[in-house]
């Protein structure tokens, strides 16, 4: 049997340091309202483990509970950017970013454009990231279908959120509170209507939904 599932990662808002700020609650509060109005019902919140995506995943959750629904964030660290950044950069955040930087000065303005045009180590974080984000989100698609459920939110980072989507539109880092939807396909056996086996996953498509209010890009 297989099944597709939702899985909606949300780069964080506004921060300061390692909390969001005022506006940054405003931007994450605006966006659950927004993935309310498109008709995306979330199942389950998930943050990266990070204090700033714990607090966005806090407020949108709260912004959706205003219709009844409340829910509790879950950690999921596949979702941290931190050990592909230390495998490829030695955790030198500042190098990695300034080399984001040069390059989209350059005119690199895709992933893909990005990855051809980086350095060894750039690309070698671009391959670790996709393929952490690629786990993790199949690891949340299990666990929706597991307990009955179709959709899934999930604060992170950019350039992260974007990784798994298709490189040659998706821009290379996205705004604050920016989105991707991408539905996963899983294959799985029952045995007397109960799950006893998960099998290949898969993702099927992605989408860039752009934050209704406007911040900051990596």
């Amino acid at each position: 049997m297989e099944k597709t599932v939702s899985v909606v990662v949300v780069r964080h808002p506004e921060k300061d340091g390692d909390c969001i700020t005022p506006y940054g609650a405003q931007q994450a509060f605006a966006s659950a309202q927004q993935l309310q109005q498109l008709g995306i019902i979330i199942d389950r919140f998930y943050s990266s483990g990070f204090h700033r995506t714990w607090q966005a995943a806090m407020v949108m959750s709260a912004a959706i509970s205003c219709y009844g629904k409340e829910e509790e964030i879950e950690v999921n660290t596949h979702f941290s950017y931190l050990d592909p950044l230390e495998e490829s950069y030695q955790d030198d955040s500042e190098g990695f970013l300034n080399e984001m930087g040069k390059l989209r000065k350059n005119g690199c303005t895709t992933i893909e454009a990005a990855r051809n045009a980086g350095s060894e180590r750039f690309k070698e974080y671009i391959r670790l990231a996709s393929k952490n984000l690629q786990e993790g989100l199949f690891e949340v698609a299990r666990e929706l279908i597991a307990n009955g459920k179709l959709t899934a939110l999930v604060l992170c980072h950019s350039p992260y959120t974007e990784l798994c989507s298709d490189p040659a539109e998706t821009p290379l880092g996205l705004g604050e509170s920016d989105a991707v939807i991408y539905e996963v396909e899983v294959e799985f056996e029952e045995i007397m209507g109960e799950i006893s086996k998960f099998g290949n996953a898969a993702i099927v498509s992605s989408k860039l939904i752009t934050a209704p209010l406007p911040g900051k890009t990596n």
